[in-house]
């Protein structure tokens, strides 16, 4: 009996011990994924602490423990970017793609990827591509602009770029609003958002230059259409044509009182940014000038968006007016447009006009960084990702600049365009097309 009971021990551990070897696969197998997993957190971790090497070892570990997970691949490939080794990344989309070619994510890293390696043409074929399969998103306003910009960095196709720009700052432009915005473009509303940022941020001198540069031009404009309407007022007192029918004066006053409303915005703006350095001067001087225009400084300002609301619309702002202006920068610049066309459009080819996009994108992106260090930036998920989001900006702003460096180049203003380069090493970059 006793050896019987030994016989059915002996078998019991073999079949256990078997069994145990035959498992072991399978629970690496099914424990790789978690591991992996756990690798990825510890990656995070690092990437927040500055630990950039050790945290891509942790990433490549993970990645190895699940080969198939295609976030960890994307997510190493988006960091390999981050620290300009868009090669690698190329590779590890390429290989997420050739087995999920619809991930939205893959393509817009691919395209990251190809712009950081100069081939700006298979960065734009990589958004054409997967254009496709976007649906209704195809022509949402954010995408319209993604569009444009990268026809803009390949130089192929700019008159589709200009199409599909125009539409989308129309709708972006409906989406930053608030009481009594009617007359006003994205750039004035841009400008407004972001000098509501810049007062939190001790930022109100930036903001005061590029609301001064607006109001010079606006000053002309206002004095141009006022002479337009005042000479053709006149020309039909010689007539007998009825002076209060005439389609003529109609438009011309609508177009005067439009730029004064764009002046009075701007005025009442700068009046707040006056009045926090304590230059009671200058800020009565700007409410003085919105009445007499014939509008109420303190109304249009109680109209204000609020700080915290402004600051969301920064980023987006940005985007679409960079856009604009690197677009404006590349086609011909036209002179002598008829200011009356009943043609409406968001897009007038200028030196002029994609100085003051640039102007104000590069003001939204300056004020943004700068608002990581204000109450405006206060949540945990913010926090967390602060480092590498004032990274991201940064490099956005020298972007910004490096188009108007070349806007500057191409309109003949080199000590200007000297600066602008300056500005870009002066943010830890290298002027040039790798920036993008």
């Amino acid at each position: 009996m006793s050896s019987g009971v030994e016989n059915r021990l002996t078998r019991g551990i073999v079949i256990v011990a078997i069994a145990s070897i035959a498992m072991a696969p399978m629970c690496f197998y099914g424990c790789g994924p978690e591991w992996a997993r756990w690798d990825a957190t510890q990656a995070n971790m690092y990437f927040r602490q500055g630990e950039t090497e050790d945290a891509l070892y942790q990433l490549r570990d993970a990645i190895g423990k699940s080969p198939r997970d295609p976030v960890l691949k994307l997510t190493l490939a988006e960091r390999l970017i981050d620290i300009e080794q868009p090669s690698e990344a190329l590779e590890l989309v390429d290989e997420v793609l050739r087995v999920y070619p619809d991930n939205f994510r893959a393509a817009q890293l691919r395209t990251l990827s190809l712009q950081h390696l100069g081939d700006f043409t298979a960065a734009l074929e990589t958004q054409l591509n997967f254009d496709k399969s976007l649906g209704s998103l195809r022509r949402s306003a954010p995408r319209r602009n993604e569009l444009a910009y990268h026809r803009a960095l390949a130089k192929t196709d700019l008159p589709l770029a200009k199409e599909d720009i125009e539409v989308a700052v129309e709708s972006a432009n409906r989406s930053i609003s608030w009481e009594g915005d009617d007359q006003l473009d994205l750039g004035i509303k841009a400008t407004v958002v972001a000098a509501l940022v810049a007062r939190c941020c001790d930022a109100n001198n930036e903001a005061i230059v590029t609301i001064t540069d607006q109001l010079d031009l606006l000053r002309e404009q206002i004095r141009d259409a006022s002479e337009d309407l005042t000479s053709h007022v006149y020309s039909l007192t010689q007539t007998s044509f009825p002076i209060r029918q005439n389609s003529g004066i109609l438009r011309r006053q609508k177009r005067l009182n439009a730029f004064e409303e764009r002046a009075a915005v701007l005025l009442s703006c700068r009046a707040l940014l006056y009045q926090d350095l304590k230059e009671s001067a200058h800020c009565m001087a700007d409410r003085v000038e919105v009445d007499r225009l014939g509008f109420d400084s303190a109304k249009i300002a109680a109209d204000f968006p609020d700080e915290k609301t402004a600051v969301l619309f920064l980023d987006y702002a940005s985007a679409f007016l960079d856009t604009r202006g690197y677009l404006c920068s590349l086609l011909p610049w036209q002179k002598d447009i008829d200011p009356l066309s009943s043609k409406k459009s968001n897009f007038v080819s200028s030196y002029s006009d994609a100085l003051r996009d640039l102007n104000v994108a590069i003001l939204c992106s300056k004020v943004n960084r700068q608002s990581f260090d204000s109450s405006l930036r206060n949540s945990l998920e913010l926090h967390r990702n602060k480092a590498r989001e004032l990274k991201r900006l940064t490099r956005q702003s020298a972007v910004l600049l490096y188009h108007r460096q070349t806007l500057h180049q191409r309109a003949g203003e080199i000590e200007w365009a000297k600066r602008d380069k300056q500005l870009i090493l002066d943010l830890g970059h290298k002027p040039g097309p790798g920036l993008f």
